[in-house]
């Protein structure tokens, strides 16, 4: 399945636009994004329940802009399962397969293997208003699996669940999918939900694709801001410093400012008196006690080449079970870091840490990813 500059407008509002991507065959990509992000309007374009204004869907290699949704051979499971109230579990699971005409012996057999692999078995002859949310939403499943098609689409289909139900319903779907290998392409705002599930992800805002690779790649290498502040939690620290010369001083402390490594003084040498956004993941900041004198702390050799060390006072703490996030003040802002349950010593003046290796650089105009990265002791642009 390929998206190729795919637009849409309702009046003078533009849904999606310039949508390009690719799904292979049996992978589970997911669309990822905030609230009208245009995550649902690209999964009907793709259904058919959407007409395409600008641009092409193709399915199986073919255009598929005039296909009929019915001829498009393609599931869907929708956000409030779209379960008929009047039928029982087994006739809404069989209804497409009775309306299409498929044998009877077929429709049993699909039907009675997808009751199991959905632990529905004993619950035919109930109607959806005796079922359970997550029963109800193993149902829609069912009734989408049962159609045998290569192409199923989900959108937000747990967003009615609890919590604990939500991570169980998660591993049934990847259990589902890579055992019968069909294309999935799952709409959610939830990015546990999208890193879990998807092979790829394809984050959106505003209409628009911001990045799209597997959920190590829009994790490790965010190729904007956006994705960088919307991926992760807590999110990407993002500071705003300047260049200047051989060192970075930042915007929101002006009193402070760090050397930068030779390799990357060289590589940001263009940006010599222009503003760069740091971004630097949580867990890759540690912190410790601090109950010196920021003098004595400058002359103190540096615990490795690529270290810095910076005093801050300690904002708070949210305890989470195994994990403790702590937040500094930072100028008007917070700069958050993760470190274990006691493992620290929490002050009211600590030291926060974290090496040159971790931190991404943003151009503050474009929003764009400067691409700088660490291969051994080399600096390179990617």
């Amino acid at each position: 399945m390929r998206l190729e500059n795919v637009g849409k407008r309702y009046g003078s509002v533009t849904a999606v636009e310039g949508l390009t991507f690719t799904v292979e065959p049996g992978e589970r990509a997911v669309l990822l994004g905030p609230s009208g992000g245009g995550k649902t309007t690209t999964l009907r374009l793709i259904a058919g329940l959407e007409s395409v204004d600008t641009g092409t869907v193709y399915l199986g290699g073919r255009p598929a802009n005039d296909v009929d949704p019915g001829l498009r051979d393609i599931a869907m499971v929708f956000q409030n399962y779209a379960l008929y109230p009047h039928m029982t579990v087994w006739e809404n699971i069989t209804f497409g397969l009775r309306m299409q005409r498929v044998p009877r012996t077929v429709i049993e057999t699909r039907a009675r293997e997808a009751l199991r692999l959905l632990d529905l078995e004993g619950l035919e002859d109930r109607l959806p208003r005796a079922l359970s949310g997550g029963q109800r939403q193993r149902v829609a499943l069912a009734r989408a699996i049962v159609k045998r098609a290569p192409i199923v689409l989900m959108d937000e289909p747990l967003s009615n669940l609890d919590a604990r139900l939500r991570v169980k319903a998660r591993s049934e779907i990847v259990r589902l999918q890579e055992k019968l290998r069909f294309t999935l392409v799952y709409v959610t705002h939830d990015q546990t939900e999208a890193m879990t599930i998807g092979t790829r992800i394809a984050v959106l805002a505003g209409g628009r694709l911001k990045q799209y690779g597997t959920p190590k790649d829009v994790y490790e290498r965010p190729a904007n801001l956006f994705v960088a502040g919307f991926i992760g939690t807590p999110p990407m620290n993002l500071i705003h410093a300047r260049v200047e010369g051989e060192t970075l001083r930042f915007e929101e402390r002006p009193e402070v400012s760090v050397s930068l490594p030779t390799a990357i003084a060289s590589a940001l040498a263009e940006r010599r008196g222009r503003s760069v956004v740091v971004g630097i993941r949580p867990e890759r900041i540690q912190f410790a006690p601090f109950a010196g004198t920021e003098a004595a702390l400058r002359d103190r050799e540096p615990d490795g080449p690529w270290t810095v060390r910076i005093p801050v006072d300690l904002r708070f703490v949210e305890d989470v079970g195994r994990e403790r996030y702590v937040y500094a003040a930072w100028g008007r802002t917070e700069v958050g870091g993760v470190v274990p349950a006691g493992g620290i010593e929490v002050t009211s003046r600590m030291l926060l840490m974290f090496s040159w290796r971790d931190v991404h650089f943003f151009d503050p105009k474009s929003g764009e990813n400067l691409g700088l990265s660490w291969t051994g002791n080399v600096l390179q642009s990617v």
